[in-house]
């Protein structure tokens, strides 16, 4: 994917420069600095996105055993298929129980893996592809798997234990991406790994995450460039070149169709006739442009992005469609100019992104995000590479006396300032994650208009015991603000709202319950009456209430009503019996 000189030259096995201590080092070096970079993350919460619903309330998940491990390899739970990401996270419950300390390690683990496996990966591949600047290519590949690993549009996968998925199924995808160079980069002599290999990483990867169905594509663009395999139209017509890919292709066709089924039993599938082509082909444009824009700057990252954050920068969607048109048709062209293999190269790592970002921009819709962070690790891997390829080229143009030594010195200079304003800015998103109030606090300032992101920021409230900022969130989400809410989904969500609304306005009312403000506690509680009839527990703490405050006609009324919906209750029994006692009230 860098930019070349004959990539079927040999000047050496793998082309490589002579490794010293401290080229060794560097890979090392590399994976320190992605975990120092995330280290705040290794103190976060679970958060109430799903975090809860895969570990703290998912009964399957609170034992172990041989019908557990069945149920990981058959669960559609939240949507997804993920056997061998429930097997991690398995583990993490043997050795950690619900701690998630433990859960956030192994993520952050995983990332320093992908970020060592990279620079490796990037070195081999620059040594290869462009052997005239083959000693710099070590600090090149460095500063190539820092860009990557460092990056805060990495924040969301590590730090959100739900995204291991996101981290195992990309290192597993980046091992088998190794597997294969190595298969054909091997010289006459060397070990050779066999291609079962690649099936199995690739296997193991679909299995961790359905979005890994890009691979046989990948696959195919390094056949084209850096491998070189179509030079001169031999591959294409080669039919072991594509007989080889055949087991791929029906891997990720099965890991494909399950997927959908695990969308479309949980109901997140979304038909066409909710969201035509012409919305999908938006939402594709955008979310290309998207991840340039925020590789580029990336401020204002936000746990989520909805229709209305894309409506608000209709800009970025046409940055995608013309970034997708003209680079694609630019660079194409580019293969037959002047440097056809700079053309190959950059057209390569061009479709890389495209081919990866693919299954989550939206043309198969699932839920109401646009966009997601996560959605960036595999495909920002490619700009990372040529960032390190122009590096090099300005490397070998200075030693050549082409352009002036502190001109290299100047551009080096700038991406290791670059690179620790970027881990910066990462060790301050991993602050966002570290509970459910930061989180979509966070993103409420993101994008305010939002209903799901105030929804789950009352939720946070209400379980983090803030209750009155909890009422305050759920009264001001209003009915105009889901206007593209068919009826039904309208109703069921404001029954929804208003039920957690009643629970805050309960929890409030037992807080001053508790702290001796009988009367402030009856006027919460009636709220919550008021918006859940049906709540007994907040009747019957109105009740009581009542009672403390001497109202004890009105107490006896609710502790009847508790009696009439559920017969018997014990605890409206008892307020009764007590009322008696007192010579209040009626029998029931």
């Amino acid at each position: 994917m860098a930019p070349a000189s004959d990539p079927n030259s040999k000047p050496g096995a793998w082309a490589e420069s002579k490794p010293g201590v401290w080229t060794r080092l560097l890979p090392w070096l590399v994976a320190a600095a992605a975990f120092l970079a995330f280290v705040p993350a290794l103190e976060s919460l679970f958060v109430n996105w799903d975090d809860r619903a895969n570990f703290l309330d998912n009964p399957e998940f609170q034992k172990l055993g041989l019908g557990e491990l069945r149920w990981m390899f058959s669960t559609f739970h939240l949507a997804h298929y993920q056997p061998v990401t429930w097997l991690t996270w398995g583990l993490d419950k043997a050795v950690w129980g619900t701690n998630p300390f433990g859960y956030h390690l192994t993520n952050l683990l995983l990332h320093c893996a992908a970020a060592f496996l990279f620079c490796v990966l990037a070195r081999r591949t620059l040594d290869k592809t462009l052997p005239e600047s083959v000693e710099f290519h070590p600090f090149a590949a460095a500063l190539a798997a820092l860009l990557f690993a460092v990056h805060p549009l990495r924040v969301e996968a590590v730090a959100w234990a739900t995204e291991r998925r996101e981290l195992l199924s990309s290192l597993l995808y980046l091992g088998a991406v190794a597997v294969y160079l190595r298969i054909h980069w091997a010289e006459e002599g060397e070990s050779r790994p066999g291609i079962r290999w690649v099936w199995v990483l690739a296997a193991l990867a679909m299995l961790s995450n359905v979005r890994t169905v890009s691979l046989p594509l990948a696959l195919i663009l390094l056949d084209y460039h850096p491998l070189g395999r179509f030079s001169g139209g031999r591959g294409l017509r080669d039919p072991a070149v594509w007989r080889e890919k055949i087991p791929f292709f029906l891997m990720a066709l099965a890991a494909g169709v399950v997927g959908l089924m695990a969308q479309a039993a949980t109901s997140t599938l979304i038909p066409v006739g909710k969201a035509g082509l012409s919305s999908r082909l938006a939402q594709s444009c955008f979310g290309v442009g998207f991840y340039l824009w925020k590789t580029l700057a990336p401020s204002g990252l936000a746990s989520w992005y909805g229709d209305s954050y894309s409506d608000q920068r209709a800009w970025v969607a046409a940055l995608g469609g013309l970034a997708a048109v003209a680079l694609t048709a630019g660079l194409a062209a580019s293969t037959a100019g002047r440097r056809p293999l700079a053309g190959r190269a950059m057209l390569a790592a061009w479709s890389w992104y495209l081919i990866t970002l693919f299954p989550t921009l939206g043309i198969v819709k699932s839920g109401r995000q646009i966009v997601a962070d996560r959605y960036s690790y595999l495909p920002c891997l490619a700009l990372a590479l040529l960032a390190a390829a122009g590096l090099s080229r300005l490397w070998t143009l200075a030693r050549a006396g082409r352009i002036r030594r502190p001109v290299f010195a100047a551009a080096a200079a700038s991406g290791v300032a670059c690179l620790t304003c970027l881990g910066g800015a990462t060790w301050r998103q991993c602050r966002v994650w570290n509970d459910s109030v930061s989180l979509w606090s966070r993103a409420q300032r993101i994008d305010p208009s939002s209903v799901f992101v105030r929804t789950n920021l009352g939720i946070a409230l209400l379980q983090s015991g803030q209750f009155a900022p909890a009422v305050e969130a759920f009264e001001a989400i209003k009915e105009d603000a889901v206007g593209g809410m068919d009826p039904d989904s309208g109703r069921a969500f404001f029954s929804f709202v208003g039920s957690l609304t009643a629970i805050a306005h309960n929890n409030l009312g037992l807080a001053l319950f508790s702290a001796g403000k009988a009367a402030e506690a009856v006027a919460e509680f009636e709220k919550a009456v008021s918006r859940a009839p049906d709540f007994l527990d907040a009747r019957l703490n109105l009740a009581s209430a009542l009672a403390k405050a001497g109202r004890t006609e009105a107490a006896a009324a609710h502790f009847e009503a508790v009696n009439r919906a559920a017969p018997g209750d014990p605890r409206a029994v008892r307020g009764l019996k007590g009322l008696r006692g007192r010579g209040r009230g009626r029998s029931p």
